[in-house]
């Protein structure tokens, strides 16, 4: 059995600096919101091949949207492969937009989001990685 000695000596070998600043622990870092406005997307990370999926946005930290529009562009996500959809415009207002995308062949798409006019910064867009499999 280890004796009380060899025990602390074990854990001085692992004791270091403190991480907080890189877990943002500390007040001065603490960043639970950002600090302009943000999207948020509803959409599934997987879907089925050639079947029509939802994708939702809502435009958060921002006021005002009244007159903010959504648009949404697909991607392959692969390296060396430029093409893109066409924008597509999303419906709805007041900051929460919807749209229903066309089925897509099996694969990664990035699904980029885009809302204009927004009070402030002009624009602000997100992404997501959706994979398109065989059902």
């Amino acid at each position: 059995m280890a004796t009380t000695a060899a025990a602390v000596d074990v854990v001085r070998e692992y004791e270091a600096e403190s991480t907080a600043s890189l877990r943002r622990d500390t007040p001065d870092l603490r960043r639970d919101t950002p600090e302009g406005p943000w999207l948020g997307l509803d959409i599934d990370d997987v879907v089925a091949a050639g079947e029509p999926f939802p994708l939702a946005t809502e435009l958060l930290g921002a006021d005002g949207v009244d007159g903010a529009a959504a648009w949404v562009t697909v991607r392959q996500d692969r390296p060396g492969v430029e093409a893109m959809s066409q924008p597509q415009p999303m419906t709805g207002a007041g900051g929460r937009w919807e749209a229903t995308m066309p089925g897509l062949a099996p694969g990664s798409y990035r699904v980029m989001v885009e809302v204009v006019d927004v009070p402030r910064c002009d624009r602000v867009t997100g992404h997501e990685v959706v994979g398109v499999i065989e059902p």
